[in-house]
């Protein structure tokens, strides 16, 4: 167990158990054809080789940026073992490096408002009620290298029937949007194109999964992929709605973009990651 920064005892790693996440992210280490199209800077100098103002590799751990707005989360509920420490700079970068050469997979991440198992970074509009949501936007410029394995940069969010908590929140749907991803990562696609946003992304249904502990898991994708861009997820959440029959009175509890990587290394670089929810816009990065 470790302690959020509210104070209350949260389970390890503030994530599901090893064996719950263990069945939920073995959807994901699916091997076979997919594709990245866009360069990541493979070899160019990393700046979390630079001096950095705070840093800790310790699991579960919490690097607080842009005026506390967004959280990072030293995540490391697959491969505890695994070298993976975040940190962040004065100019406002911040990210991490992670050395998943295990079979379990590590997903370090930066959140804004509230995660199902309770932690929160504090911003007014989340959690909040799916009904209350009329804006909903990220935008990202991460600078991403890795090496060996598999990866994904992927943001998610989750739909509660009820409020965070540490143990057992009444998960009802786990969402997904994978951003960009590597070439062995595949999902046995729903359809393809199944919107187009404001900003011209094309989101395929990626996959359609239930998830062992009782509740939906739905990927999306970025067709093409994109390592930095803008994007509306009231697409998507328009077309769960119909797809679904989602319920307006589940609690959306906030956004959450990371890595996940396993077999491998990685190392992730925010220079931008804005969320905009209901008018109000929380900036992090440089």
């Amino acid at each position: 167990m470790w302690e959020d920064t509210d104070g209350q005892s949260v389970e390890s790693n503030d994530r599901k158990s090893h064996s719950e996440e263990r069945t939920r992210r073995s959807l994901l280490q699916t091997v076979g054809a997919g594709a990245s199209a866009l360069a990541l800077g493979v070899g160019a100098t990393s700046p979390a080789s630079a001096a950095k103002a705070e840093e800790t590799c310790a699991s579960g751990e919490v690097i607080e940026v842009a005026n506390s707005n967004w959280h990072v989360l030293n995540n490391k509920w697959g491969d505890p073992d695994a070298t993976q420490c975040i940190w962040r700079h004065d100019d406002g970068r911040y990210g991490w490096d992670s050395d998943s050469t295990g079979a379990g997979i590590n997903y370090p991440q930066t959140f804004c408002g509230g995660r199902p198992w309770g932690s929160d970074s504090g911003i007014s509009e989340l959690p909040t009620q799916r009904s209350n949501i009329s804006e909903f936007e990220l935008e990202w410029d991460i600078s991403l290298n890795e090496s060996g394995g598999d990866w994904n940069l992927a943001e998610e969010w989750w739909l509660l029937d009820g409020q965070p908590q540490a143990n057992n929140p009444p998960i009802k749907y786990e969402v997904m949007l994978v951003l960009d991803w590597g070439s062995n990562l595949s999902h046995p696609m729903v359809q393809e194109n199944v919107r187009t946003d404001k900003y011209g992304n094309q989101i395929d249904h990626w996959a359609d999964y239930d998830h062992s502990e009782g509740w939906k898991f739905q990927i999306f994708r970025i067709a093409g992929g994109a390592s930095s861009g803008q994007v509306d997820f009231t697409e998507i959440m328009d077309y769960m709605d119909s797809y679904f029959g989602v319920s307006d009175s589940l609690t959306l509890t906030g956004c959450e973009v990371g890595t996940e990587i396993w077999g491998g290394s990685i190392s992730a670089t925010f220079n931008t990651c804005d969320l905009t929810i209901n008018g109000e816009t929380y900036s992090s990065g440089s």
